[in-house]
């Protein structure tokens, strides 16, 4: 058979390539829940209500943002009710952004047991499309750069533009730190050409992924295998060096 997604051989609904966009997809969602909820209480531009006067404060909140969080809750219950059996949660009575981590992360333990069903590719498809109204609803613009693993297992992530980012357990990473630290400190960090050009400057000389890629086709930039999102990785230290030389 082939994958319903991309048309590869295999023997399940997704291939093995399209299940590491499954995961990724739920990675960006894990990050999602915290942002959504600060566009939810964000103070809001528009004119006063009826009602209010122009000098009284407006409503702290963003009721676009609010049904999209609401459609990102239903979508991972709808998926994680047709195998609640396995690994069940207790979701009733919980707040919102709590229900919201502990489905996500129950779908991140099982998501191939998931995609093996038969409309494997309306789940991937039911994610992609909740993950593409999350970013809509935030005005995400600017992509992200890993800043490493925290103590609690979660992937951090943050924009150039961040000077802080909390992870979902509460831990706070400095952004401009933890950049540094991997300049000066990461040569055998394996990164991908995206995540290289995020780091900033080097030596002067911003970077771009593009550059990254033709070193490697080349000859010049070792490939170190990829991610499971099928990006190269490399080693950060030969690139480091192949931007001072």
């Amino acid at each position: 058979m082939t994958c319903q997604k991309c048309s590869a051989e295999t023997q399940d609904p997704l291939c093995w390539e399209c299940l590491g966009k499954v995961r990724k997809i739920l990675l960006d969602l894990r990050e999602m829940i915290v942002e959504l909820q600060l566009q939810v209480t964000r103070q809001s531009k528009g004119a006063p209500a009826v009602g209010r006067g122009s000098g009284d404060p407006v409503l702290p909140f963003d009721v676009h943002a609010s049904e999209v969080f609401d459609d990102l809750i239903k979508t991972l219950a709808s998926w994680y009710g047709g195998v609640s059996e396995v690994d069940p949660l207790v979701l009733q009575g919980l707040d919102p952004v709590v229900k919201a981590h502990k489905l996500v992360d129950w779908h991140l333990r099982h998501y191939i047991t998931v995609s093996r069903f038969e409309d494997g590719g309306l789940y991937f498809d039911d994610l992609r499309g909740i993950l593409g109204k999350s970013m809509h609803a935030i005005g995400r613009r600017q992509p992200k750069m890993r800043l490493g693993e925290c103590t609690c297992g979660r992937p951090v992530q943050a924009r150039a533009d961040q000077k802080a980012v909390a992870c979902a357990c509460g831990v706070v990473w400095g952004v401009g730190a933890t950049r540094a630290a991997h300049v000066a400190q990461g040569a055998e960090q394996l990164v991908t050409a995206r995540e290289a050009a995020q780091l900033g400057e080097i030596s002067g000389r911003q970077l771009k992924p593009g550059t990254i890629q033709t070193w490697r086709r080349r000859g010049r930039l070792r490939s170190e295998g990829k991610n499971h999102s099928g990006e190269y990785l490399f080693r950060f230290g030969d690139i480091v060096a192949l931007a001072r030389s």
